[in-house]
């Protein structure tokens, strides 16, 4: 059988990580079950709380920089994941593996592509990173200009890789209008099927629920919604739950129909109890994990273009786009007028097209033995 090294930047063993962290699991976990667990060795580049194995995984473990001083030294170096003096021991370990694939989990760690490589190289695209970074310096500040110049380096390497994976058709065509790659194939975001009906409990029909973690476009987007669209719910309680947002609970004390919960144990518990799942995003980039994990539970989802993209969820019952403050104060009053709870159609929808056994056919034309 066939050998590939994994490599990543992402957590592949917090249950409740981001959704970069959640992706890459699934692609860990695709690979594993293709290869075998025997011939997939991982390059952890992480902050240190791992050290050589874990869970029976064979893992080689490079600290990201930690300081100001290494990130810098990094960014210009453009590594930005990992310690500049780390590559050579990088490359070295895939050598020792004499691998046949060596797989790059996102785009900003492929400065470590060679020219001429041994095995295949693959990269996966959770986003166009050089896009991404971008948005970040527009939204958030020129602070991430570092980042922004470090992702263009990588993905100017990728001309390098012999295989190219998507998330989606929009960073397809990016790809090939920014840089001229063709991807070979996209992986949507899935998720194996977790959901456990015995769960379910009785769902208020004026409880809206908002989960995901606090960062630029999840924050930006709940403060648009909780300013703009819950004055006109005044009928409904909003809950925010996801890491990091009870640092906001003061900014939004004034609002009576606001609950930041924030950080809690096990996030996905509140798909059981809430009906409506809103995805106000207003921008960003790749899929958004949290739409197929409410799809998945049979939630009702109310999303924005960017929530749902990548998604082909157009014509079915209890998904709805909605991109106004009208358009979702409309939808939400006449939802409460229609039904309330489990949505079968939401998660046949997941079950078709976004749990991950969809795409094992791909695997096999991909990595042919």
């Amino acid at each position: 059988m066939k050998k590939i090294v994994f490599i990543t930047a992402n957590d592949l063993f917090d249950e409740n990580g981001n959704g970069g962290s959640k992706c890459a699991k699934r692609n860990y976990d695709l690979l594993e079950k293709h290869f075998g667990k025997e011939n997939i060795s991982v390059v952890l580049l992480t902050l240190p709380k791992y050290i050589t194995e874990v869970k029976g995984i064979t893992m080689k473990c490079f600290p990201q920089p930690r300081n100001i001083f290494d990130i810098i030294i990094a960014n210009c170096m453009g590594c930005k994941k990992y310690r500049h003096n780390d590559e050579r021991k990088i490359r070295d370990y895939i050598d020792s593996v004499q691998p046949d694939y060596v797989y790059f989990e996102c785009s900003n760690i492929t400065k470590l592509l060679r020219k001429k490589a041994l095995y295949k190289q693959v990269v996966f695209f959770q986003n166009v990173e050089a896009d991404y970074a971008w948005n970040k310096v527009k939204k958030e500040g020129w602070r991430y200009l570092p980042a922004f110049f470090t992702s263009l380096i990588n993905e100017k390497k990728v001309k390098y890789a012999d295989i190219l994976i998507c998330l989606n058709d929009r960073d397809k065509k990016r790809l090939k209008e920014k840089y001229g790659f063709d991807a070979n194939c996209c992986w949507p975001i899935t998720f194996k099927d977790l959901f456990e009906k015995s769960k379910l409990r009785v769902k208020e029909k004026n409880k809206l629920l908002f989960l995901g973690s606090n960062f630029g476009p999840n924050r930006d987007g709940i403060k648009w919604f909780i300013e703009n669209v819950m004055p006109h719910l005044s009928g409904y309680i909003l809950d925010v739950v996801g890491k990091g947002f009870e640092e906001l609970k003061d900014s939004y004390a004034g609002y009576s129909n606001v609950n930041i919960i924030g950080t809690v144990d096990n996030p996905s518990d509140y798909y059981y109890t809430h009906n409506i799942v809103v995805m106000p995003i207003l921008y960003g980039a790749g899929m958004k994990v949290k739409t197929a994990e409410a799809m998945m539970h049979g939630n009702t989802i109310i999303a924005t273009d960017e929530a749902l993209e990548g998604y082909e969820v157009d014509g079915i019952e209890g998904i709805y786009r909605c991109n106004t403050v009208e358009q979702f104060v409309s939808t939400i009053e006449n939802i409460k007028q229609i039904s309330c709870g489990y949505n079968e159609n939401v998660r046949t929808c997941f079950l078709e097209k976004y749990e991950t056994s969809v795409l094992k056919g791909t695997l096999n034309s991909l990595f042919v033995d």
